[in-house]
């Protein structure tokens, strides 16, 4: 075969092959091939990718959701509802009760310091305490925040709506501080009182009380929360030195107590008694309650807190450091509570109020009810009280809560509730001489029967007896907050009124003749909030006779019986007179003006007539 021949062979075969390849690879196919692949691929990616990071999110939320729940914050404590006695044991504050208190903080006393202060607040859901400063520790959370400094031998006490502390600094300055800003202002003290050591304590009605000097000599101090009304309860001798301990208010405000230990040799120490004393809020009726024991008082010293159920708590001081928890019983015993030393503080609790809310929805506040012309009304509250007119109305009492009221007219005893006007029940009793109280639990109603008295069960009607055996009728009744009943019965007609006062318990037993009055008429008894104290009118010209009405006190073992403020002379004809004390210790009268007018006042612990709208009947409706 010749060159040329093989070289067209080589051509035909090529040109065979190519026609081969252009049939089985079809270029437009095989790029439209290339790009679904290249499509699916990139989708793939894009799906991988956002799996990827769906199960990324995804951990990082379930990660970020565990922490958060393990970190959360616990819900708050509940914190207890019956009173505690805060005292200082080893490790720090501790409680003595049936209860514990949660975030109690730890307040390590010195030797140097050994009466660190301690104040809890009124509404029992804060504690100021000394540490690195003055601190104030919200019980609810554990939280502290330094409110500035405290001074060795600086003390506190809290305002009584909670809001501010009153301290003591350097000796020689009040100070009061809002919580919630951290701001402080000076209260201006007359220039002649220094020297505050010792303690202090704020009343209900904002009285603040310390020990002090006025003009080198040892007093007792009181001065309104805005530094006005400044005045000297007590003085003690000028050659002596008497150093005054922890005066605190009574629950209603108006006595004083304090643990008092004489320093005859003084600047050097003596052992000599603590000695518990009051005096009236007017420096009246100065007496010794208890004796503690005597002691140097070196690095241990008394310390002394009265709680509002009018229970009293103090430290026994003994050889040397040793020390011991007390109650100071009314008499003036003294039973163990226990191991511990000061500060001490009582523990208010945060009992529940189980009543429902005002109509308005707003929370009610605690209200003067009177006669206002025709119907009993409250100037203190906007909203319609449903109360019965005053006409044939012998007995007005609100149960303890101030849900519900209970009145007496007509020989019968209506209870309603005061918002609505809804009747709850009526009991009969004896015309012109039904009295009536609510025990201290406000589920019974106490009122006269046939040689005894009665209680009825409110909700169910059930009636029980009360063993009491005392000669006439009883005119008046009351309970005070531990169940002890105050009556008081006059003779049958014809014979001479000759007013008594009885105590007795709930059950009947435990009887006390407290006084008989054979030459003057009384009316109104009521017990004070803490039951140690009893306050009624009293009239010095017999029965029928025109003179002087007073409010006279006398402790609850009939001991310091004092005249407090004359609210009505050469009195009474047409004029009714009346006598009411508030769970907060507010005192309010019914009583005739100069004019010869009815009028109502109320009367502060020293005696002082502060006019109010109304006259007739005085009834407090309690705050929820």
């Amino acid at each position: 075969m010749t060159v040329e021949r093989l070289e067209q062979v080589a051509r035909n075969a090529a040109a065979d092959l190519w026609s081969d390849t252009e049939r089985d690879v079809e270029w437009p196919a095989m790029l439209a091939d290339l790009r679904h692949a290249r499509h699916r691929r990139r989708m793939g990616w894009l799906a991988a990718t956002a799996a990827a990071v769906t199960v990324v999110l995804t951990i990082v939320a379930v990660a970020s959701f565990w922490p958060s729940r393990r970190s959360m914050a616990p819900a708050r404590p509940v914190l207890p509802s019956e009173e505690l006695l805060l005292v200082q044991g080893d490790g720090g504050l501790m409680a003595l009760g049936q209860g514990t208190l949660p975030h109690l903080p730890v307040v390590r006393v010195r030797a140097q310091t050994p009466r660190s202060p301690v104040a809890v607040s009124p509404d029992g859901t804060r504690i100021a305490y000394a540490s690195d400063g003055l601190r104030v520790m919200d019980l609810r959370t554990g939280t502290s925040r330094r409110m500035g400094t405290c001074a060795p031998g600086c003390r506190m006490a809290w305002t009584p709506d909670s809001s501010a502390l009153l301290v003591l600094s350097d000796g020689e300055r009040l100070v009061r501080i809002d919580v919630s800003a951290a701001s402080s202002i000076v209260i201006a003290l007359p220039p002649a009182w220094s020297g505050f050591w010792g303690g202090l304590d704020v009343s209900p009605q904002g009285r603040v009380v310390f020990p002090g000097t006025v003009d080198h000599q040892q007093a007792v101090l009181t001065v309104d929360v805005s530094g006005a009304n400044p005045a000297v309860v007590r003085r003690f001798p000028r050659d002596s030195m008497v150093l005054v301990i922890d005066p605190v208010w009574s629950p209603d405000g108006w006595t004083i107590a304090y643990v008092r230990k004489d320093e005859p040799a003084w600047p050097s120490p003596s052992r000599t008694v603590q000695r518990v004393e009051q005096v009236g809020a007017d420096g009246t009726e100065v007496r010794t309650l208890a004796a503690l024991g005597a002691c140097y008082c070196l690095q241990a010293g008394p310390a002394l807190d009265w709680s509002p159920s009018g229970r009293m708590a103090a430290v026994v001081v003994g050889q040397g450091t040793e020390t011991s928890v007390v109650e100071i019983l009314p008499n003036g015993t003294t039973r163990s509570l226990g191991a511990g030393h000061g500060p001490i503080a009582w523990y208010p609790g945060s009992r529940p109020h189980t009543a429902p809310a005002p109509t308005t929805g707003a929370r009610r506040t605690e209200a003067l009810v009177v006669d206002l012309g025709g119907e009993l009304g409250s100037t203190d509250t906007s909203g319609k009280l449903f109360l019965p007119s005053p006409g044939g109305l012998e007995s007005v009492a609100f149960s303890p809560d101030g849900v519900l009221v209970a009145w007496s007219q007509e020989g019968a005893i209506t209870v309603s509730d005061p918002d609505s006007g809804r009747q709850v029940r009526r009991i009969a009793c004896a015309p012109s001489s039904c009295p009536l109280a609510w025990t201290p639990d406000g589920h019974s109603l106490l009122t006269t029967g046939a040689g005894a008295l009665r209680r009825v069960d409110v909700a169910t009607g059930d009636e029980s007896t009360i063993p009491f055996t005392a000669a006439g009728r009883v005119v008046a009744l009351d309970v005070s907050p531990s169940g002890r009943v105050l009556a008081e019965t006059m003779d049958n007609p014809p014979v001479t009124l000759n007013p008594a006062l009885w105590l007795l318990d709930l059950d009947g037993s435990a009887p006390v003749l407290l006084e008989r009055f054979t030459d003057r008429v009384v009316r109104s008894p009521q017990w004070s909030p803490d039951g140690r104290t009893i306050a009624y009118l009293r009239n010095n010209t017999g029965p029928g006779g025109i003179g002087d009405w007073w409010v006279e006190l006398q402790g609850a073992d009939g001991s310091h019986v004092r005249r407090l403020a004359t609210i009505a002379r050469n009195c009474c004809g047409g004029v009714r007179l009346d006598l009411a004390w508030s769970p907060s210790g507010r005192m309010a009268v019914a009583g005739k003006s100069l004019e010869g007018t009815g009028a109502v006042y109320e009367v502060t612990p020293r005696g002082r007539l502060i006019p109010k709208p109304g006259w007739g009947f005085v009834v407090w409706r309690p705050a929820s």
